[in-house]
């Protein structure tokens, strides 16, 4: 049986990784800043109907 190598890549620089890994962590950020922001804003318009409820309350 004839022997199989196994071609070891070259190992990355630290600079390369940490590149790859901010620019990983902006996609992450950006999506769940995505999906974030409708419930904020969906909360936020709740918020501000009870609020003025509470103004024609007192007025």
């Amino acid at each position: 049986m004839g022997s199989v190598s196994i071609k070891k890549s070259k190992p990355e620089s630290s600079s390369v990784m940490d590149c790859r890994r901010y620019f990983l962590y902006k996609k992450l950020v950006r999506k769940r800043t995505e999906k974030a922001v409708p419930l904020i804003e969906i909360q936020f318009d709740e918020i501000y109907e009870i609020c003025e409820k509470g103004h024609k309350f007192i007025s």
